[in-house]
């Protein structure tokens, strides 16, 4: 799971950077399946600069270097709880298949 914060664009940057440097390096090991792309904060309406449109583009990016790896993104609050349990179903699904 990556996370970024839906108030911060330099986010996304970072979350690119962590792709190219942590992420793709090691995910070639079979028991990795899927990467989320979690866009957390989205109770905070009036300060999100991160558009749906971003968040495509980030799992896109991730999708370009882990070609073999299911990747998708949702929106979610931890502060509300908001589409967490999707979340973390979502997760396990993944984990399970």
């Amino acid at each position: 799971m990556l996370m970024v914060d839906l108030a911060r664009q330099d986010t996304i940057q970072h979350a690119k950077n962590y792709i190219d440097d942590e992420i793709a390096p090691i995910v070639e090991n079979e028991r990795v399946k899927c990467i989320v792309v979690a866009g957390n904060k989205m109770d905070l309406k009036e300060q999100i600069v991160v558009s749906d449109a971003d968040l495509e583009d980030l799992a896109e990016y991730a999708r370009d270097r882990m070609p073999r790896k299911r990747v998708y993104w949702m929106k979610t609050s931890a502060k509300i709880m908001q589409s967490l349990e999707q979340l973390f179903n979502s997760l396990l699904e993944c984990i399970l298949s």
